[in-house]
C-alpha cells in the first residue's frame, strides 16, 4: 500500500491546499473545519521562504513506517489493511526486514508545521524508526543535524521525540542545536507503557480491532513486548509500588518483555543525557492520566488521577532544572493546539514565554486506584473500508489522540448552544426531549423510574422485553404519548456494561445523542447527570457530557445544531459541581465559542417536588470470565455500596473439585458452607467486602457464558446469603438475544392460565408426580390448567399452544435436549423424541412470560460425576429460551426431592396468583424449602425481571392508559 493511499504525502498534501477547487477528499480526511484552517495556513505559508531552521520530531507511533521501492513505498504503519491482514506482526523486533521511516502522521502534526513557517521558520519534519531504542534513533537525528546546511538548528519534540533530542546531545552534529522545545516528553517513562506491553491499554486494543487474525495481548506479546524503543518508556522502579518495570520476574502473568530487552531498556534510559540550558518543556496537566503503579497480590494496580495530560504524568516529564510550562491540552493535542504553538515560537524565539503559565497550577488529586482489565478478546472487529470519514477521524483520534481542529470558517458562524441548568425533576423539563442514561441489564432506575411511572410503566416494559438498546453509544428514542409530561420524547443514551463504563463511554454517548436529535430535527433537550447514582462524581459526568456535547457540534452545521440544551438534577449539590467542572473545561477548549454556558439556578428557582416512593432498586453483580480469570464489578442501588471492576485468578481445578460435593445430598448447613466456600473460591476480596453493603437489596447476577456454570444461588459470606435474604436472580449478558415476546393483555387478565406439560417420552414417572402435585397445589385456586400429558405433548401441538396467546406461564416436566455446540438449538423433548428449540421459539409472534423448566432424570439420585453436567445443561437451557424470546426462565440445578418441588410448586404459584412479583414469589418458595430442612431451597435458578408481575394491578392505571392496551 502506498501512502496516498491513507492519506497523500507532504509536497502533494500541501499542493491540493493551495489549489483553488473543492477538495471532498482532503474534507473527508481532515474533516471540513480542519481543512479550511490548513488551507488558510498553507496560504499565509507560501509567501514565505528561509529563517531559523527547526526539525519537527514526531512521539512514538508518530512516524510512518515502510519499505522503500523504486518510485514507490510499501506502507506498513499505519496501514488499515495491511494491520487487517495480520501485518503489525512485521512490525516485531529482531527483524530482517529493512522498514525505515517514510514520514510523519501528517493529521497530526502539520499544522504545526506550517504555523512555525508563517511564525518565519523553516520547519521540516524528521521522522525516525519509534520501534528501535532512542539511542539508536539519538544517533539517526545527530546524523542528520551534521549534514544540515544551517549552521544552528532549533527542535521541536513532542512526546518521545524529546528522548530522542537527548539522546542525540555529545554526538556530533548535536553541537548545531541551538533550542529544543519538548512537548509533552515522558522524561521519567510513563504507566501506560506498562498497560500497552500487557495488551490493556486502549492503544493497543484499537488496535486489536482492526487486526482479523489478533488480540490485543497477541499484539503485545508478538510485537509491542519486542521493541525496544516502547520498552524505554517504562517509569522507574522509584516511581511504583512494590514493582521494577525493568525486572522481568516483577511482572504478573500474560505479555512482558524479554529479560534482555528489559535490561537493555533500563541501560538505555539510565545513559540517556541530562537535558541542558537549551531545553524547555511544555507538560499537560488536568486530564485524567494514570499516575501510579504498584502490584497486590500477583496483580497490577493504577491509579488514576488529573496530575497529566491524559498519558504522561507531570512529575514523569518534569526534570530537575528544566524549564517548564503547563498546558491544558491533552498529550496528543499538543502538537495541534494554537496556544501551544504560540508557546512554542516565543521559545524558540527567545527562551520565554507569556502564553502558558510556568508554574504548575495545585493538582486536585482526586486520584483513585484501579485494578488491571481484562483485554476483550471476544470483542467485535472493525472493518475500515465501512468507516465513513467522520468515523475514521474517530478511531484515529481515540488511538493517537490527535489535536482537535474545532475551529469553523468564519462563513458558518453560528450563535452558541445555550447551556442552561435547572433544579427539580426531569419530568417538568420543558425541552422537546428528556435524555436519560441506561447501562445494558440493569433495570430503569433514578430519574427513569418517575418519567415510567408517567407513562404508565412503558419503559420497564420495554426493558423487560429487551427492546430498549443500551450498548455503548446506542440511541433509543421512545415518543411520550402523554399529557402528563411536556416532552415529546424519551431518548436512552446506552452507557454499555457498567464494568466497563467511564468518562469515554459518557462522552461518545452525548456525542452519539446530540448528533442523532439535531439530525431528526430536535433543537430543545434536557439531560440528567449520567451514572452519578451509581457512585460516578457528578464533575467527572458533567465534564464528560459536555466533551461529548463538543465533539457533535463541532461536527454538525450551524443550521443542524441545537439551540438549547439543560442540565436537570434534583441535587444543588451535584447541580453545582457539574457546572465547575464544564466551565473548568470551556476555560481551555478551542471548542467554548461554541457554548454558551447559563448559570447555576438561583434562589427563587422552583424547589424540586419531592420524589414519588418507588420500590427498593435491585443491586447488581457484574461477572465476566475469561482465561482462568473473573471479573466482578458491583453496582449497588445507592452509590456507596458500588464498587468497580476488580478481577480475581481462578482455581479451576479446586472449583470443580468443591462443585462435586453437591452431589452428596447436602443438609441445609452444609449449603452454607459450600456457599462460603464458593464465595472465596470465585468472587475478588474487594467485591466480597463491598456486597455487605446491599444487603437489603435484592441482587442481579448479570454474568456471561463462562460464568454462568458457577450456581450463584448458593453463594453466602458470612452467614448471609443473597439467595435467602432479600432474593437473587440472573440476567445473561450475551449478543443478538431475542426480544422477550409476552402478551400485555395477559398480565392485565386476573386470571392465571398455565400449560402443564408432563413426562411427553413416558419414560418419567417422576414427572408425572409432579404434574399431580401441581394441579392439587392450583386446584383451590382461581387458575386455569391445561394439561399435556404423554403423547398428547408432540412439538407441533406445543407450538400451537405457545402461539395461542393463552397461557401465562408453563411448566415442563420431562427430558431436555441440551447441544453444547449450539444452545439455540437446545429445548425440551416432545412426544416421539422431537425437540422443540430455542430456534423454533425466536420464531413465534408471542409466548408465556414465564417457563418454568424442571428436565427431570430417570431417578433422582445426586451423583457427583453428574453435578457438573447437570450445572452446563441448565444453564444451557436457559440461555436457548431467553434467546427464543421467553421473559422469564425458572430451573434447577439437579433433581429437586419430592418434597422440596411440592412446596416450592404450591408456595411459587399461589404467590403469583396473588400479584406478587416473580422474585418475591421465589423467595417464598426458596424460605419455605428451607424450613422443611431441605437444601433445595438453593436449586432454583432464576433468569429475567425480578419484579416482574404475572398479574399486573389494574389500579395504578389510568383509563385513557388502559383504553389503549390491545384488546
Amino acid at each position: 500500500m502506498t501512502t496516498g493511499t491513507l492519506w497523500p504525502d507532504g509536497a502533494d498534501l500541501e499542493r491540493r491546499l493551495l489549489g483553488r477547487r473543492p477538495d471532498p477528499g482532503l474534507d473527508e480526511l481532515f474533516g471540513a473545519a480542519q481543512h479550511a484552517e490548513l488551507r488558510e495556513l498553507a496560504r499565509s505559508a507560501r509567501r514565505l521562504r528561509g529563517g531559523p531552521r527547526v526539525l519537527i520530531l514526531p512521539g512514538i507511533m508518530g512516524s510512518t513506517l515502510g519499505v522503500r521501492r523504486a518510485g514507490d513505498a510499501d506502507v506498513k504503519w499505519f496501514d488499515p489493511v495491511e494491520i487487517a491482514l495480520g501485518g503489525l506482526t512485521g512490525l516485531a523486533l529482531p527483524s530482517s526486514r529493512r522498514i525505515e521511516p517514510l514520514g510523519v502522521m501528517l493529521f497530526v502534526y502539520l499544522r504545526l508545521r506550517l504555523s512555525l513557517r508563517v511564525a518565519g521558520f523553516d520547519a521540516d519534519f524528521h521522522p525516525y524508526d519509534w520501534r528501535r531504542s532512542v539511542r539508536d534513533a539519538g544517533r539517526g537525528l545527530a546524523a542528520r543535524l551534521a549534514a544540515e546546511r544551517a549552521t544552528k538548528v532549533s527542535l521541536v519534540a513532542h512526546s518521545m521525540g524529546g528522548l530522542v533530542a537527548r539522546a542525540a546531545l555529545g554526538l556530533d552534529g548535536s553541537e548545531r542545536i541551538e533550542r529544543v522545545v519538548q512537548l509533552g516528553t515522558p522524561n521519567g517513562g510513563a504507566f501506560g507503557a506498562v498497560k500497552a506491553l500487557r495488551g490493556t491499554y486502549p492503544l493497543v486494543r484499537r488496535l486489536a480491532l482492526l487486526d482479523l487474525k489478533h488480540d490485543a495481548r497477541d499484539l503485545a506479546r508478538r510485537v509491542f513486548c519486542t521493541l525496544p524503543g516502547l520498552a524505554e518508556l517504562l517509569p522507574a522502579a522509584e516511581a511504583c509500588e512494590d514493582f521494577d518495570p525493568f525486572k522481568a520476574g516483577d511482572w504478573p502473568k500474560g505479555p512482558r518483555p524479554a529479560a534482555a530487552v528489559l535490561a537493555a531498556a533500563r541501560e538505555a534510559r539510565n545513559g540517556l543525557p541530562a537535558p541542558d540550558g537549551r531545553f524547555a518543556l511544555i507538560a499537560g496537566q488536568g486530564r485524567e492520566t494514570l499516575v501510579g503503579l504498584r502490584a497486590r497480590d500477583g496483580r497490577l494496580e493504577f491509579r488514576l488521577g488529573d496530575e497529566g495530560d491524559g498519558t504522561v504524568p507531570l512529575a514523569l516529564s518534569r526534570m530537575p532544572g528544566l524549564a517548564t510550562w503547563i498546558s491544558s491540552q491533552a498529550h496528543g493535542a499538543l502538537p495541534g493546539d494554537a496556544q501551544v504553538t504560540r508557546a512554542v515560537v516565543d521559545l524558540l524565539n527567545h527562551g520565554d514565554t507569556d502564553e502558558l503559565p510556568a508554574a504548575s497550577p495545585a493538582a486536585a488529586r482526586r486520584g483513585r486506584w484501579l485494578a488491571e482489565e481484562e483485554p476483550d478478546a471476544g470483542a467485535a472487529k472493525l472493518f475500515w473500508d465501512d468507516l465513513a470519514g467522520a468515523e475514521r477521524r474517530d478511531f484515529l483520534k481515540e488511538f493517537l489522540a490527535l489535536p482537535a481542529m474545532e475551529r469553523a470558517p468564519a462563513a458558518e458562524a453560528a450563535p452558541p448552544v445555550e447551556l442552561r441548568f435547572a433544579l427539580g425533576s426531569i419530568t417538568d423539563a420543558g425541552s422537546e426531549a428528556i435524555v436519560l442514561g441506561l447501562f445494558s441489564n440493569v433495570e430503569p432506575a433514578g430519574a427513569a423510574v418517575a418519567v415510567d411511572q408517567l407513562l404508565d410503566g412503558a419503559i420497564s416494559d420495554l426493558a423487560r422485553r429487551r427492546a430498549i438498546a443500551a450498548a455503548a453509544g446506542e440511541v433509543f428514542i421512545l415518543p411520550a404519548a402523554t399529557r402528563r409530561m411536556r416532552a415529546r420524547y424519551v431518548v436512552f443514551a446506552g452507557l454499555g456494561r457498567f464494568d466497563r463504563y467511564g468518562s469515554a463511554v459518557q462522552r461518545l454517548a452525548a456525542a452519539n445523542v446530540t448528533r442523532t436529535l439535531a439530525l431528526a430535527g430536535i433543537r430543545d433537550f434536557s439531560v440528567v447527570l449520567w451514572g452519578t447514582a451509581s457512585g460516578v462524581p457528578p464533575a467527572h459526568a458533567g465534564q464528560s457530557q459536555l466533551a461529548g456535547l463538543l465533539d457533535a457540534l463541532a461536527e454538525l452545521g450551524p443550521a443542524r445544531r441545537p439551540r438549547r440544551v439543560t442540565v436537570v438534577s434534583r441535587s444543588p449539590r451535584r447541580l453545582a459541581a457539574a457546572h465547575a467542572a464544564m466551565a473548568m473545561l470551556l476555560a481551555s477548549s478551542p471548542r467554548a465559542a461554541l457554548i454558551e454556558l447559563g448559570a447555576l439556578p438561583g434562589g427563587e428557582s422552583r424547589r424540586p417536588k419531592a420524589a414519588v416512593p418507588v420500590p427498593a432498586p435491585s443491586s447488581y453483580l457484574f461477572v465476566q470470565e475469561s482465561g482462568a480469570e473473573l471479573r466482578a464489578a458491583l453496582l449497588g442501588a445507592t452509590p456507596k455500596a458500588t464498587a468497580l471492576a476488580a478481577t480475581r485468578k481462578l482455581d479451576l481445578r479446586a472449583l470443580e473439585r468443591h462443585l462435586d460435593t453437591l452431589g452428596d445430598g447436602p443438609d441445609v448447613e452444609e449449603i452454607e458452607e459450600f456457599g462460603e466456600r464458593l464465595a472465596s473460591l470465585l468472587l475478588p476480596e474487594a467485591t466480597r467486602e463491598a456486597l455487605g453493603a446491599v444487603r437489603d437489596a435484592p441482587l442481579v447476577v448479570v454474568h456471561d457464558h463462562a460464568a454462568s456454570r458457577w450456581p450463584w444461588e448458593t453463594l453466602c459470606l458470612d452467614g448471609w446469603s443473597p439467595a435467602c435474604a432479600a432474593g437473587l436472580s440472573r440476567r445473561y449478558a450475551a449478543e443478538d438475544m431475542s426480544v422477550a415476546k409476552w402478551r400485555e393483555e395477559r398480565r392485565l387478565s386476573p386470571r392465571l392460565e398455565l400449560l402443564l406439560v408432563i413426562n411427553p417420552t413416558e419414560d418419567l414417572p417422576g414427572a408425572e408426580e409432579e404434574g399431580r402435585r401441581i394441579a392439587r397445589a392450583l386446584e383451590e385456586t382461581d387458575a386455569v390448567v391445561t394439561p399435556l400429558r404423554g403423547t398428547e405433548a408432540t412439538r407441533a401441538r406445543l407450538l400451537e399452544e405457545m402461539r395461542s396467546g393463552r397461557y401465562d406461564a408453563i411448566h415442563y416436566a420431562g427430558h431436555a435436549f441440551f447441544d453444547p455446540a449450539s444452545p439455540s438449538s437446545s429445548g425440551i423433548l416432545c412426544a416421539g423424541g422431537r425437540v422443540l428449540s430455542g430456534a423454533d421459539l425466536a420464531a413465534l409472534e408471542s409466548l408465556p412470560a414465564l417457563v418454568c423448566f424442571n428436565a427431570c432424570e430417570s431417578g433422582r439420585l445426586r451423583q457427583a460425576a453428574q453435578v457438573q453436567r447437570a450445572i452446563g445443561r441448565s444453564t444451557g437451557f436457559a440461555e436457548a429460551f431467553l434467546r427464543g424470546g421467553v421473559a422469564n426462565f425458572i430451573g434447577t440445578w439437579w433433581p429437586v426431592s419430592d418434597a422440596a418441588a411440592a412446596r416450592f410448586a404450591g408456595v411459587f404459584y399461589e404467590r403469583l396468583m396473588g400479584g406478587e412479583t416473580i422474585g418475591a414469589a421465589l423467595q417464598a418458595a426458596r424460605g419455605a424449602i428451607r424450613r422443611l430442612g431441605s437444601a433445595d431451597w438453593a436449586n432454583y435458578l432464576h433468569y429475567g425481571g425480578f419484579d416482574f408481575v404475572l398479574k399486573r394491578d389494574l389500579s395504578r392505571f389510568s383509563p385513557r392508559s388502559l383504553r389503549a392496551l390491545p384488546a
